[in-house]
């Protein structure tokens, strides 16, 4: 899933001709510069080997992570290795003596046997560079 929101130019121009040749060569499959509705994310989630996200923040807004933690109870898969390219993806938010709480957790506890995410906000250039 590159540039859902379609305001990352730089990334869609350089991540095009990857997820072109990914898609002739592997079969990969996604959506570039258009939103997924909450079915595809939800189904890229269940059926991908890996899942890239590169956009912003965490992607949260197109799948709540509830329902990404809850992939294993609800079918019989569970996430894939996830890349999560956005400003502070993983970043944990602190709630005083309690545990701290974010979106990687999501993954991991949806059974992502590692996730791949920025700690703080980068820029579309970075992300760039990171997936190329």
């Amino acid at each position: 899933l590159v540039d859902p929101r379609g305001d990352l130019k730089g990334t869609r121009k350089s991540m095009t001709p990857i997820v072109d040749f990914l898609s002739k060569e592997y079969g990969w499959s996604g959506k570039v510069g258009t939103k997924p509705t909450k079915k595809e994310f939800h189904e890229g989630l269940k059926t991908s080997d890996i899942f890239l996200y590169c956009g912003h923040g965490t992607g949260e807004e197109f799948l709540p992570r509830e329902k990404v933690a809850a992939i294993p109870e609800e079918t019989e898969s569970e996430c894939p290795t996830t890349l999560l390219m956005g400003c502070s993806s993983g970043k944990l938010q602190e709630y005083g003596d309690f545990e701290q709480s974010g979106v990687v957790w999501s993954y991991i506890l949806g059974g992502a046997p590692s996730v791949v995410c920025c700690l703080w906000d980068v820029t579309d250039k970075d992300i760039d560079r990171y997936t190329e």
